[in-house]
């Protein structure tokens, strides 16, 4: 059963440590579950959550800049207005989660999955977006442009207004470059697409 009670800073802390034990595949060390935890507004900047369980979590308003988030369960997270710049998420898994308004800016998402995340006016200027799944995520409102983008599923995402700024749109011009896929059938994984040499 979640426990959507919140902890203090000490708790925190200890759960980081046996975490980092875990890791190391050391004597008493715990992988760390913040599953369904009340984390709002708390300063994790440059913690290391690789691999952790924080499903559900209510991370609104956290500082996790510079966090190592490396393949954290983030399923159903709440991350409206997270500050998530230069953050490691490489293969983490976000499906569902609400990152809206969340700053992303220079994160590293490489095969990140995202599918149904809600990302309105989530800001991802420099991020690396290789190989991540943004299917049937909603990107309205975006900043998306100057993002990293090879291999990405933009397969039946909402981006209305992205980077509206720009003409063309956002999917139109990485569809021409062929280094999206957005087609992908309802029923089905969706395929990668290598770019056109």
């Amino acid at each position: 059963m979640i426990n959507k009670a919140s902890l203090n800073r000490q708790e925190i802390e200890e759960a980081l440590e046996l975490h980092q034990r875990w890791l190391r595949s050391e004597p008493g060390g715990k992988q760390a579950d913040f599953s369904g935890k009340n984390l709002r507004n708390v300063n994790l900047s440059f913690a290391a959550l690789h691999r952790a369980k924080m499903r559900g979590a209510n991370l609104s308003g956290a500082d996790l800049s510079s966090a190592d988030l490396t393949e954290a369960d983030l399923r159903g997270a709440n991350l409206l207005v997270a500050d998530l710049r230069d953050a490691g998420l490489l293969g983490a898994d976000l499906r569902r989660a609400d990152m809206s308004r969340a700053n992303l800016k220079g994160a590293d998402l490489t095969a990140a999955v995202l599918r149904s995340a809600k990302l309105i006016a989530a800001n991802f200027e420099l991020a690396n977006l290789t190989d991540a799944d943004f299917t049937k995520a909603d990107l309205r409102g975006s900043r998306i442009s100057s993002a990293y983008m090879e291999r990405t599923i933009l397969a039946s995402a909402i981006m209305d207004a992205a980077d509206s700024q720009k003409k063309p749109s956002v999917k139109d011009r990485l569809k021409e470059a062929g280094g999206v896929r957005t087609d992908a059938p309802n029923n089905s994984p969706a395929k990668k697409v290598e770019p056109n040499r």
